[in-house]
């Protein structure tokens, strides 16, 4: 058996020697496969500059140097050139299907007959109004808050992504954006985002500089002109109508400074919360038109298990207990709502309410529980949570307006 395996060996060195000759007669060859493989393209780097220096420019530079930006645009980049060829694509797919005959009821039938009737301007012109018309008698049959809550609600779609487009506009009074919760981790929730205008943001309704005076002018004249060939008996009086709402909207609007930022982005709101700071509004018509009632009854829940925790992890704190490994934090679902409610019990009903001596000793003695029970199980599975939730949400703690993360004696940052 081992002079096999040496055998093996030497036979296995022989073609290494041999593959290693021929590897500089096809390099050439095999690594501009490799290149075209991968999708990366040469051409686009400038190798005269060194990585270290700068990466950009040894990544891209000769891209930068050759590639013109067209005149109608302010930048260009990757993404508006693979928007471009995908849009070369789309149309090269339409063509296509134009010039075949489909079979009725197909989906390249349905495709044709769309991009037909889409083209088809004189029909669209024949209709005027008409196909807009029961949207429009909606709206005229809007008689109270309720009506209208409903209304706005129905309109709500998750079109709306501040974190991960930087996309802040939407064309309905509210844009939606849903995510795990930014200051309840492990839920999904919706945030509201504000909207209803014509223009992009507030400043081009308010500013005082000249050129978003002139912007105003232009959208104005614009907002006529649509209302003019929308058959208005008084375009002019319309289109003052809808900027001073538009106006009115822009002045309620948060600056995009503070929609920028993530502390007060991420506050949530309850539903008696929403009932309390936007009273004009009938919050169970709109939530339950936009399908989002049973989000918001979630969402409370959430915040009540936050709120438990956060009032626990202050008792920790006071305690200055070293963290068990973290690994416990997988158990926290099934030893949950246990352990509140044996705190609960031990605290006349509610230990967040409790006042500081009646929660040390009821921590105290739930620390002193063996580790069989549910009560020592939860202290431990609580105590590496407070930790994890720290080391991975270090901002979910200001969210829950505390000036600090409950951090135990023996950290670094313990004193601070």
């Amino acid at each position: 058996m081992r002079t096999k395996l040496i055998a093996l060996l030497l036979a296995s060195a022989g073609l290494a020697v041999t593959a290693s000759a021929c590897k500089k007669q096809e390099s050439a060859e095999t690594g501009q496969a490799a290149v075209s493989a991968s999708g990366l393209d040469l051409a686009a780097m400038d190798k005269g500059v060194k990585p270290g220096d700068d990466f950009f420019a040894y990544a891209n530079g000769n891209w930068v140097k050759n590639t013109e930006i067209p005149a109608d645009r302010s930048s260009v980049g990757g993404f508006y050139i693979a928007d471009k060829v995908r849009e070369q694509h789309a149309k090269e797919l339409i063509d296509g299907i134009l010039k075949s005959n489909p079979a009725a009821g197909s989906d390249d039938a349905r495709i044709r007959d769309f991009y037909n009737a889409y083209l088809n301007t004189d029909s669209i012109d024949k209709a005027g109004m008409a196909p807009a018309k029961a949207d429009l008698d909606a709206i005229g049959a809007i008689a109270d808050k309720r009506a209208l809550s409903a209304a706005i609600g129905s309109t709500l779609r998750a079109d709306t992504d501040p974190l991960n487009a930087t996309n802040f506009s939407t064309d309905n009074l509210f844009g939606v954006f849903v995510t795990q919760g930014l200051t309840t981790p492990g839920e999904q929730i919706p945030y509201l985002m504000q909207g209803g205008l014509g223009m992009p943001e507030r400043e081009y309704y308010l500013s005082s500089s000249a050129d978003m005076a002139g912007l105003r002018t232009k959208y104005r004249s614009y907002v006529e002109t649509v209302m003019k060939e929308a058959g208005s008996a008084d375009p002019k009086a319309a289109a003052d109508r809808i900027i001073g709402l538009e106006t009115k909207i822009a002045k309620a609007h948060e600056t995009r400074e503070e929609s920028e930022d993530f502390a007060k982005g991420a506050k949530v709101w309850t539903r008696a919360d929403l009932e309390k700071n936007a009273p004009g509004i009938d919050w169970a018509s709109l939530l339950g038109a936009a399908q989002l009632g049973s989000a918001a009854h979630r969402l409370e829940a959430s915040l009540q298990r936050v709120r438990r925790r956060d009032a626990v992890a202050h008792a920790v704190r006071s305690h200055r207990l070293l963290p068990a490994p973290l690994s416990g934090s997988a158990a926290w679902a099934f030893e949950f709502a246990a352990g509140c409610d044996w705190l609960d019990r031990e605290c006349r009903g509610d230990f967040a309410a409790a006042s500081e001596p009646l929660r040390d000793a009821a921590l105290q003695k739930m620390q002193a529980m063996p580790w069989e029970s549910p009560a020592g199980r939860f202290f431990v599975v609580m105590r590496n949570t407070v930790m994890a939730d720290y080391y991975v949400q270090p901002l979910a703690w200001r969210g829950l307006a505390l000036d600090r993360p409950p951090q135990p004696l023996g950290f670094f940052d313990a004193v601070r």
